[in-house]
Order: C-alpha cells, then sequence, then structure tokens
C-alpha cells in the first residue's frame, strides 16, 4: 500500500480551490435557478458546437 499525503501548499490550494463554486455563483449573479439553466444552455451550446466540429 502506497500512502499520499498533500503538503502543506497543496492543503492551501484545497482550501482556496473550494471557494471557487461560491465566488463563481456570486460573480453571476444570478438565482440558482437561472445558474443552473445556464449551465444547461452552455452544456447544450458546447454538444452542438462538438456535434457540427465532427461533421
Amino acid at each position: 500500500m502506497v500512502n499520499i499525503t498533500l503538503t502543506p501548499e497543496g492543503h492551501a490550494l484545497r482550501e482556496r480551490a473550494a471557494k471557487v463554486p461560491q465566488a463563481m455563483a456570486e460573480a453571476i449573479g444570478r438565482s440558482e435557478e437561472a445558474r443552473t439553466s445556464l449551465q444547461r444552455e452552455i452544456i447544450r451550446l458546447r454538444d452542438l458546437l462538438n456535434a457540427t466540429a465532427l461533421d
């Protein structure tokens, strides 16, 4: 068995990264429902662009 642990820098980065989703939600400035709808539209657009690029 191999044990892998984070360095102190890795722990600090994990703490900073944990704040990213909330910061993004606040920056967008929309309700959770609106953010979910936006996310679905972005995914739909991505999928359409990928499908077009493959043709």
